[in-house]
């Protein structure tokens, strides 16, 4: 009853918020899979008949109608946001306020234990999801008849790492990798994320901005980077760190505008009057209402953000400068090198999981710091 009365209905605008940000990447995952698989109609196919003609005016007239169906899309749930919860604008972040020293200690010494006790969740969860993952990765590998030559399971990749006498040299083959593919991660998640903020912050001080620039981040978001990868590559060139920073934040970009735009608009309107009313301009109230009130979304974008910039990483590895575990994956596989193959996937995977639940530690750490209510 509880989640039904109360949860539900309090999670409704991230729920809306969810789906308008799943409208662009569905589309692309569509695409995607018309491109890579043998489809016969689609856009994905469009395309690969294109290419093949040199016909670039078309390939880009497939890209803006993308775009315009994204953006019409991501517009109408905007709309349905709107209407099925107007409440929104109006939300309030709660902070924990005591009135005297004695509450003031009673209230620090109850962070204290909220921070233990969410940071020991935080550790067991990612230790249960590791474990969950271990259990269905092995129940695939031994259940669907896959020839155990290529398949490796987690004792497999356990042997291959640790237990097999050529494990350090191992070890050695692939910790560089998989060191690169990190590097490349952090670039395109920093970059990205600085992006998504700052274009976030300029959608809430200008609708025009957001009306000029938010068409080209959906037509980056519904583009196969595969097929707009040689363009980038020649604006950046080949095996740069820039090729990797404009891939990396391609990936990362519109999930994370998109949570902050949405925390930003949940700002209370209570507190923006306040700030008003003492003289301040829409640069205090964003900078003492907006951006405070939006950390939660913040936290979610960045942590959304971890896999996206891994995601992110590989590719730019495979399409531009063949390094780190994404240009390895293809000279392992074409190589039958299956033993390193699944041990590089693997050590990326854990890394990842690894990574978001840091990101989410650290978001408990600041957010009980601030007194903030979640």
């Amino acid at each position: 009853t509880q989640l039904r009365k109360v949860r539900l209905i309090a999670a409704l605008p991230a729920i809306l918020n969810a789906l308008q940000i799943a409208v662009p990447t569905a589309f692309l995952g569509a695409v995607l899979g018309e491109y890579l698989g043998s489809i016969t109609a689609g856009v994905g196919p469009t395309l690969i008949r294109l290419q093949g003609q040199l016909d670039s005016a078309g390939v880009w007239s497939v890209f803006l109608l993308c775009a315009v169906f994204a953006l019409a899309a991501y517009g109408l749930f905007g709309l349905v946001i709107k209407l099925v919860t107007p409440w929104v604008a109006g939300a309030t972040v709660q902070l924990a306020v005591a009135a005297d020293a004695a509450a003031q200690a009673r209230l620090r010494a109850e962070r204290r234990r909220a921070l233990r006790k969410t940071v020991l969740r935080s550790l067991g969860n990612a230790g249960i999801t590791i474990v969950v993952l271990l259990l269905l990765w092995q129940a695939v590998v031994s259940l669907t008849g896959i020839s155990p030559y290529i398949a490796k399971g987690p004792v497999d990749v356990w042997e291959f790492l640790v237990a097999s006498a050529n494990a350090e040299a191992n070890r050695a083959q692939l910790f560089p990798l998989v060191g690169q593919t990190l590097v490349d991660s952090s670039l395109g998640f920093v970059v990205g994320m600085i992006v998504a903020i700052v274009l976030a912050v300029a959608f809430s001080l200008s609708k025009a901005i957001e009306a000029g620039v938010m068409p080209l981040v959906l037509l980056l978001r519904t583009i196969p980077l595969v097929s707009i990868a040689p363009v980038i590559i020649l604006m950046t060139g080949r095996g740069t760190t820039a090729s990797v920073a404009v891939i990396g934040t391609i990936v990362v970009l519109f999930p994370a505008l998109a949570n902050v735009l949405f925390g930003l608009s949940r700002a209370s309107r209570q507190s923006l009057d306040v700030v008003h009313v003492f003289g301040g301009g829409r640069l205090m109230a964003l900078r003492k209402v907006n951006m405070p009130g939006a950390l939660p979304s913040i936290f979610a974008a960045a942590r959304v953000s971890v896999p996206g910039a891994v995601t992110g990483a590989l590719l730019a590895e495979w399409l531009s400068t063949g390094a780190g575990i994404g240009g390895s994956i293809l000279k392992f596989n074409a190589q039958a090198q299956f033993a390193q193959l699944w041990s590089s996937i693997a050590l990326i995977t854990i890394i990842t999981l690894l990574l978001y639940n840091l990101v989410q530690i650290v978001e408990n750490i600041v957010l009980t710091r601030m007194g903030m209510s979640r």
